[in-house]
């Protein structure tokens, strides 16, 4: 009969077969940082509702400022979540990542209003603005 091995603890596992966690957050102080920040920006974001109507230049800002939101939501969510697959017996960091999912629940409901913002513009307008505003033709594939 085979030996059964016994599967390392975390602590155990040598550092060069490790995911390198730090070079999305060094610290987890650095993720809670980031973590508030998202909701805070989150917030913000839902100022520019109600302009997409008000020209180009107001569409530029407001598709930047929800690329921003959306890319550092996704920076907290990979953090909180491979931190969570390290080791799935650590407490703090199945809480992080539950907190996390909230988050992302939350927030997805304060950017909801864009898409439909963005149609209602039609398709004419939203072509006019492209030609008038040209740093809008990087985001026209969305």
């Amino acid at each position: 009969m085979s030996e059964v091995k016994k599967v390392p603890q975390r602590s155990e596992v040598a550092p060069e077969l490790t995911w390198n966690l730090g070079l999305i957050f060094a610290t987890d102080q650095d993720f809670e940082d980031a973590f508030k920040k998202v909701n805070i920006e989150a917030e913000k974001f839902k100022g520019y509702q109600g302009t997409l109507c008000d020209g180009p230049a107001a569409l530029l800002a407001a598709v930047k400022a929800l690329l921003d939101v959306y890319r550092l939501s996704e920076k907290v969510y990979v953090y909180a979540s491979m931190k969570n697959d390290q080791d799935t017996t650590n407490s703090k960091y199945q809480g992080m990542f539950s907190r996390v999912q909230a988050l992302m629940a939350s927030i997805e409901g304060e950017l909801a209003w864009f898409d439909p913002e963005l149609m209602s513009l039609g398709k004419e307008k939203v072509q006019e603005y492209l030609q008038q505003e040209p740093e809008l033709k990087e985001y026209s594939h969305s």
